[in-house]
């Protein structure tokens, strides 16, 4: 409910005044439709009720429009009207009802048409306040209407409760008025409060205000004030008359562009401003009143000053700065004219090796576009073996402090190849400290020299580091491995047969047998590396016999089970059953391992292997080893195949973890031995998948009895 009326609320009191001959009009319709039907005493008291209630409304509304003008008198004045509105629907609506209880069905229409009447005109004259409505309206009609639900039940009772009820509703409503007029007191208390202390708090704005302005006008630096909107000043202080070359402070109406050398620049301002919330460090070109110009580094904020959005700016005379910059720039284009013309490459670096600029000759001898060079450190362009001498050399020679040094090193092209580079460096000092700032250096191509000598002792050597390597890894593999597995395999065979006494669980007697199967594998592989140069040598001999490929599956995933539960890699199998190789099986055996072996060693933890194993539609045999480890390389490829050959892709492996690289192509080995094929096929980071192909011929049926491999038509 509001607690004062607008200027609509108070036209329609002024209307509802207007209309009150209207409620005249509808009593005497009331009085002669129940002159006949209704005692005198009871008809003329409703009715005589009901035009003093008109009355005493009227007037109430009279006093309060004629009141306005006073704020307190106008609430009283709206308290009362809302009382009024309550009292007046009050006797309507008993008057009613004493009426209905004397109607006949000739009057009745009669009294219902009156009420709508009188309710519909009140709710038109005070259609802009629902509040007033209610008090009218529920008092006026929900008495008569709820004698009318109840007709034919006890009517002196039904009286007393619609009586008790609308007299509760009346209290509620009053409290409610009440309320409202108490809270409207406070209200205009409140606002004569805030009315003083506007006064006082402009005392103390302008208070404040001069003590802000003798504060900046004592810093000696220039400050300014403006409108955000149209860019006039509001204020300057003293610094900022003296560096503009004025006499006074300017006066009002002056924008801030009137001091620009170019106008346009104050939309750079502003959308900075609108961008940022602020403006940091904006070079701009100032006009004095002598109109000489200068240059200001300017930094703003927006404030409120004196109630307006404005914007605060500080700046300070750059101009000296600038003039240096200008010498600068132009020493700089001399040098970078001499630079774009040489052949050589000539860069500068600081000292963490960022480089600063780089001569477009880098573009014709590596490959690269300036701008890719610029901002990088030249580390990134320097061959890892090459970068730690690099480093140490550079360290010494600046300790030494010589005019200037020479390094060689190899740098990677733009192609991924690398070059070899002879560079020359001075160092810039400063003056002062002596430190070195920057370094200067002139970098030239000297490749063919380079490949030329090493040619020359790449072919000296190549023969003698071949024949070495092979000798040195045979005698250590055999003199390391022999020792420990004799022992190994000894121990393992007194343990199985039990020849100590019992075990005890049966368990262990099949973990002794896998120690066993282990040694006396391991002891095979080192006769193996012995054998990979009987196969170059063409005099290796297969032992061959019928053998179920799923033994010699079981066999190798037992050895490998215990390497793979340790990085909890899981190994997973489809080999279908009664398939027999006429094959060599220790050979088989080995293949497996190694493969095997290599994917559990390159897989990462929690990784999966499958292998798969199955006849194609050719009758060949074809085993399937696939993992999700860290692959290889594309041009790593045709290099693993190799002896002594491992992938750049396992430096990143366990130390524990690293072969020999010899797995692979004794593998290989002996199953071309096998008349077979071995194929790899990788992404690098995704996996590995190494197949396995063995002819059909090989291929023996479960029934087909032992045979010698003279009897088989291999392919030759």
């Amino acid at each position: 409910m509001k607690n004062s009326f607008g200027l609509t609320e108070r036209n329609q009191l002024t209307t509802a005044m207007k209309r009150h001959w209207l409620d005249w009009l509808i009593v005497l319709m009331l009085a002669i439709a129940f002159w006949h039907s209704t005692p005198k005493p009871v008809l003329l008291g409703c009715l005589g009720a009901i035009l003093i209630a008109v009355e005493i409304n009227n007037f109430i509304l009279w006093r309060f429009r004629e009141d306005t003008k006073h704020e307190e008198k106008n609430l009283v004045w709206l308290r009362l009207i809302q009382i009024g509105a309550f009292l007046y629907g009050s006797v309507w609506g008993i008057a009613s009802v004493v009426l209905f209880y004397f109607c006949d069905p000739q009057t009745e229409p009669v009294l219902l048409i009156g009420l709508i009447a009188v309710v519909g005109i009140w709710c038109l004259s005070h259609a802009s306040s629902s509040f007033l409505i209610h008090l009218f309206a529920l008092p006026a009609g929900l008495p008569l209407l709820t004698v009318m639900t109840f007709q034919g039940s006890n009517t002196e009772l039904l009286i007393v409760a619609i009586a008790v009820i609308f007299l509760g509703y009346g209290i509620r409503l009053l409290r409610i008025v009440d309320s409202n007029y108490r809270n409207a007191l406070m209200t205009s208390a409140r606002r004569k409060a805030e009315s003083g202390l506007s006064s006082e708090l402009q005392t103390l704005l302008e208070q404040d205000r001069a003590r802000l302005q003798s504060l900046l006008d004592a810093v000696p630096i220039p400050i300014v004030v403006s409108k955000r909107s149209t860019g006039e000043l509001l204020y300057m202080n003293k610094s900022t008359v003296k560096v503009m070359g004025l006499k006074e402070a300017v006066r009002p109406g002056t924008k801030t562009t009137d001091f620009f050398k170019r106008p346009e620049e104050r939309e750079r301002l502003a959308q900075q401003l609108a961008d940022n919330g602020g403006i940091a460090d904006f070079e701009i070109n100032l006009r004095r009143a002598d109109d000489s110009d200068f240059w200001v580094l300017y930094s703003a904020s927006q404030m409120i000053y004196d109630r307006v959005p404005a914007i605060i700016g500080v700046f300070v005379d750059i101009t000296s700065r600038r003039k240096a910059e200008e010498a600068l720039r132009e020493s700089e284009e001399k040098f970078r004219l001499f630079a774009d013309h040489a052949h050589d490459i000539i860069l500068m670096y600081d000292m963490e090796g960022i480089c600063l600029y780089v001569s477009p000759s880098v573009q014709s001898r590596l490959g690269y576009h300036p701008d890719k060079v610029i901002g990088k450190k030249i580390q990134e362009f320097v061959h890892p073996d090459d970068l730690s001498q690099l480093i140490d050399s550079e360290r010494d020679s600046l300790k030494s402090q010589p005019v200037d040094y020479t390094h060689l090193y190899r740098v990677r092209h733009a192609d991924g190849h690398w070059v070899w580079t002879e560079t020359t460096s001075s160092p810039e000092r400063d003056p002062d400290t002596g430190r070195v700032k920057h370094i200067f250096a002139v970098t030239r191509d000297i490749t063919d020299r380079i490949l030329y000598e090493e040619e020359l002792k790449e072919a000296r050597e190549r023969a003698e580091t071949a024949d070495r390597a092979k000798s040195e890894f045979l005698a250590h593999m055999s003199h390391e491995i022999r020792t420990p597995l004799n022992a190994v395999i000894g121990f393992s065979e007194v343990m199985r047969d039990e020849l100590f006494g019992k075990l005890g669980s049966p368990r262990y007697a099949e973990y002794i047998q896998d120690i066993h199967n282990s040694g006396t594998h391991l002891l095979a592989l080192i006769n193996d590396v012995l054998d990979l140069s009987k196969i170059e040598a063409g005099k290796f001999e297969l032992l061959e016999d019928k053998v179920a490929i799923n033994d010699i599956a079981d066999t190798v995933c037992r050895i490998i089970s215990e390497r793979a539960k340790a990085k909890q890699i899981s190994i997973v199998t489809h080999l279908p059953d009664e398939i027999y190789l006429w094959c060599d099986r220790r050979a088989i055996t080995q293949v497996l391992i190694n493969i095997l072996g290599n994917a559990v060693k390159f897989t990462p933890e929690g990784g999966e292997i499958q292998f798969d194993c199955q006849i194609v539609a050719n009758g060949d045999l074809v085993i399937h080893v696939t993992d999700n480890g860290i692959g290889i390389a594309q041009d790593d490829l045709p290099r693993v195949l190799e002896p002594f050959v491992q992938s750049r892709a396992s430096v990143g492996v366990a130390a524990n973890e690293t072969g020999t690289g010899l797995g692979l192509a004794l593998s290989n080995s002996l199953i071309e031995k096998h008349q077979g094929k071995l194929a790899l096929s990788s992404t690098l980071n995704v996996g590995t998948r190494l197949t396995v192909t063995l002819p059909a011929a090989r291929v023996v049926e479960a029934t087909q009895g032992l045979q010698h491999s003279d009897n088989i038509a291999l392919p030759r």
